[in-house]
């Protein structure tokens, strides 16, 4: 079984730096590790010059910015038999490869699979919390929660991009979503991935011992972490909103997904009935998030019901 690393990577030398040294550090060794990198991008590549010889290195030049076309220019030069995919500023843990391997030769319906990244934040890694990872719920809601999860492995719905591999046959010619919106991060590729992969037929797990320490690096763009931007609110309601409609077959489970959606939402991205309450409460923010966020979910049901692919 050979296995494919791919990380894109846009302006974070150091961190590629202390991924490529855990890398290097796997008792398992990838049999090739593939790098996306921005044409305009002159910061990494001297970076990645002690490496070449170091590991397996390939280095694919995107032209175009955003994560999914990173991914998808990637995906095209991979010839493992299992794709893992991370970021740049997370450093796997020496098992990772190991336990990953481990799994797709044990379960041979094993589609994709994902694992826990331990994120610092103020100095200390967050600490698992929880069994509730990566579930859509039958009336609705969506449930994350993949750096905080513990327990065994476990079946899931949806994996995270940071650390989530897949069978090669089980992608087949299925590739990440470019019609997404943002110019960075394009939130929610993953879940719409995961979507299209589950509901082909294959299984997704998900397992907390899959580790890889996640260092939360600058965005670029207008989703930054931490900070609240109408646009990048509205672009990431329509990615969710259009993950829903395209990957998860029409049902009673798409029909809660989307009414929990509209009606709830999240803090970030609020429904209906969260911005009743933020009106009472005299919050002019979350009208305004709510007003992006609907936004969003109408241009993405309006690019549905005219069959963009």
């Amino acid at each position: 079984m050979r296995l494919s690393v791919l990380i894109p990577t846009y302006q974070r030398p150091e961190d590629l730096t202390r991924c490529l040294e855990a890398l290097s550090r796997q008792q398992r060794l990838a049999d090739e590790i593939t790098i996306t990198v921005r044409d305009e991008d002159t910061l990494t590549r001297p970076a990645l010059e002690p490496w070449l010889h170091r590991l397996p290195l390939q280095v694919v030049t995107v032209s175009l910015p955003g994560v999914v076309h990173a991914l998808n220019q990637g995906l095209e030069r991979c010839t493992g038999d299992i794709v893992t995919i991370t970021d740049d500023d997370s450093a796997p843990h020496p098992d990772w490869l190991l336990r990953i391997e481990q799994h797709f030769a044990g379960d041979p319906q094993l589609g994709g699979l994902g694992g826990r990244d331990a994120i610092l934040d103020n100095g200390q890694f967050l600490q698992p919390t929880t069994t509730e990872v990566g579930r859509l719920y039958p009336y609705g809601r969506m449930i994350g929660n993949h750096h905080l999860g513990m327990g065994p492995a476990r079946v899931v719905e949806h994996l995270k991009g940071v650390n989530m591999s897949w069978r090669r046959k089980a992608i087949g010619d299925l590739r990440f979503d470019e019609g997404l919106r943002g110019k960075g991060a394009q939130v929610y590729f993953e879940l719409a991935f995961s979507l299209a992969i589950a509901t082909s037929g294959w299984r997704l797990k998900y397992d907390p011992a899959v580790l890889v320490d996640h260092f939360p690096a600058k965005r670029y763009g207008n989703d930054q972490r931490g900070k609240v931007h109408l646009e990048a609110v509205e672009n990431t309601s329509y990615n969710y909103y259009w993950a829903i409609l395209r990957y998860l077959p029409a049902g009673p489970r798409q029909w809660a997904a989307l009414t929990w959606e509209k009606m709830l939402g999240t803090a970030n991205r609020p429904g209906w009935l969260r911005m009743i309450l933020s009106r009472a409460r005299g919050n002019s923010l979350g009208i305004d998030l709510y007003r992006a966020a609907q936004s969003g979910r109408i241009a993405a049901k309006t690019a549905a019901s005219h069959g963009r692919s």
